[in-house]
């Protein structure tokens, strides 16, 4: 949609261009000449204190919010112990939110104001979403809701007011150097996050790493079961067959042997693993040798439960990284 509305803007304004010819109005008989780009104009905008705010406050929002989206599917897969199809739909509510909201802000800025005061609002209402993230287990719908809220309401109110503040002359520099502030942080803010992620989880990554067949085990034996999740948009399919379901549990078996049963590629890995990742990897993989030799799908209901029992217990604990982010909405 986007290259087509790029299409069809080309051949508008190839026509313009024409018509502006035909009539005689060249660009060196233009009443007011487009300025060339100066460094200046760089100056200019960077010595002023309004300018610079919002400046300041794009940097922050964005990088509380890409990040974190970018965070959000495994976040709730570690903190909620959801699947991550549940996940995915849940952190996707936060797009469906900007699809309503921005509209309704925008309409209020446009005919209302209180542009300054809205940007306070929404990124205090950052702070608030991050910190339930981080320091409550309330349903996350509801801080996703208010994020696709927040995620409106700013940048509704940010990106026209550079357009208030900065003469016409400059405004194409202008919003191309906040863009480039703004990268500079969508650059470094999700190194940080995994930084401090791998710091105050230590041996969590290996851990996952490690027992990566045998989630593979778990998830094929629960879509066996028909309690594998679809995504919302996903088509719907038909009840598995006989012949599916058997091929289906072959496959788990066979994860659940490779994982009792590691190659050597895959025990550097294993070595790698610190207490108790250690330990709950030695009775795994007891539980997991079990269920690959006796599953079958009359029995599978029973046998599950030993793929439930055999948990290496690697989560990640997001609270700092979150807090983190806290911090940058309360600095926005």
């Amino acid at each position: 949609i986007g290259m087509l509305a790029w299409v069809i803007y080309t051949f508008i304004d190839v026509r313009f261009d024409r018509q502006r010819s035909a009539a005689g109005l060249t660009e060196d008989g233009d009443e007011e000449a487009e300025e060339p780009f100066r460094f200046s104009d760089i100056k200019k905008l960077i010595t002023d204190p309004s300018f610079m705010f919002i400046v300041l406050l794009c940097v922050t929002f964005y990088s509380a919010v890409f990040p974190f989206m970018n965070y959000a599917p495994d976040f709730l897969v570690n903190k909620f112990g959801m699947s991550l199809t549940k996940a995915s739909d849940f952190s996707s509510m936060v797009y469906f939110g900007t699809i309503f909201f921005t509209p309704l802000f925008g309409w209020v800025i446009d005919f209302k104001g209180w542009g300054a005061s809205l940007m306070v609002v929404g990124s205090a209402m950052l702070v608030v979403v991050h910190l339930t993230f981080a320091l409550t287990t309330v349903n996350p719908l509801l801080p996703m809701f208010l994020l696709g809220m927040t995620f409106s309401l700013v940048p509704a109110a940010m990106w026209p007011a550079i357009a208030k503040i900065v003469g016409d002359n400059r405004l194409g520099s202008a919003y191309g150097f906040t863009f480039s502030v703004q990268n500079i942080g969508l650059f470094l803010f999700p190194i940080l996050i995994g930084l401090v992620l791998d710091g105050t989880n230590p041996g969590v990554a290996t851990a996952q790493a490690a027992g990566g067949r045998l989630a593979d085990a778990q998830s094929t034996v629960a879509e066996v079961l028909g309690e594998g999740e679809r995504g919302m948009f996903d088509v719907p399919r038909p009840p598995l067959t006989a012949d599916e379901k058997a091929q289906l549990l072959d496959d788990a078996k066979e994860a659940a042997h490779q994982f009792a049963n590691p190659e050597p590629s895959d025990q550097e890995v294993i070595d790698d693993l610190s207490e108790p990742f250690a330990s709950r990897y030695r009775e795994a993989q007891a539980l997991a040798a079990d269920f690959a030799a006796e599953a079958t799908l009359e029995n599978l209901e029973a046998q599950r439960a030993k793929l439930d029992r055999a948990d290496l217990g690697a989560v990640y604990d997001y609270t700092k990284a979150i807090l983190m982010l806290a911090l940058l909405g309360f600095a926005g």
